[in-house]
């Protein structure tokens, strides 16, 4: 003779029934769908802050090297949707379409969808850092955008970099 405890365990029912398995699997494509396309914003905004962090970088790196090697270095861009910069030592360089930067360089294809415009500086696509103080030979503000993003990397006269953006969390607002 059975006791009760086994027959209540016999009664329970196991797993899911297929309807309730078709309803999670519909409610979870229905998630999934509807957070693709903020998904796909946080990627491009992350990699807008990639690409003006990783600029404000180089200038550092192009301030570094002119004091240490005692020579001027020089920290070129090309804006626009295809852009590039990159960093050299003694003399200017060209980012594209052959590399002749020796101290490193960066291109849009490493930042897909992130367009870069010169608002102020870079006379001849290029500013260089003095081999005394590490001084730029010109204040240069550089922006990076994203459909309705921006983030602007300015450099001033005495060579503090400061970074703003309009739309973007974590600065200051331009």
């Amino acid at each position: 003779m059975l006791g009760t405890q086994d027959m209540d365990k016999q009664s329970l029912p196991q797993g899911f029934t297929f309807l309730e398995l078709v309803v999670a699997l519909v409610v979870t494509c229905i998630l999934a769908v509807a957070s693709v396309p903020i998904i796909r914003q946080l990627l491009l905004e992350n990699r807008l802050r990639a690409a003006a962090e990783t600029f404000a970088q180089y200038i550092q790196t192009a301030r570094s090297e002119a004091i240490q090697r005692q020579q001027n270095a020089y920290l070129v861009l090309q804006s626009g949707s295809t852009w590039c910069y990159g960093v050299n030592a003694g003399s200017t360089c060209s980012c594209s379409p052959s590399n002749t930067c020796t101290l490193g360089s960066i291109s849009s294809t490493d930042y897909i969808g992130i367009t870069t415009t010169v608002d102020t500086g870079f006379t001849s696509n290029s500013i260089y850092f003095d081999s005394v103080r590490g001084l730029p030979n010109e204040a240069s503000t550089v922006s990076f955008t994203t459909s309705n993003k921006l983030v602007k990397v300015q450099i001033s006269q005495l060579g503090n970099i400061t970074m703003c953006a309009t739309n973007v969390t974590g600065y200051k607002a331009c």
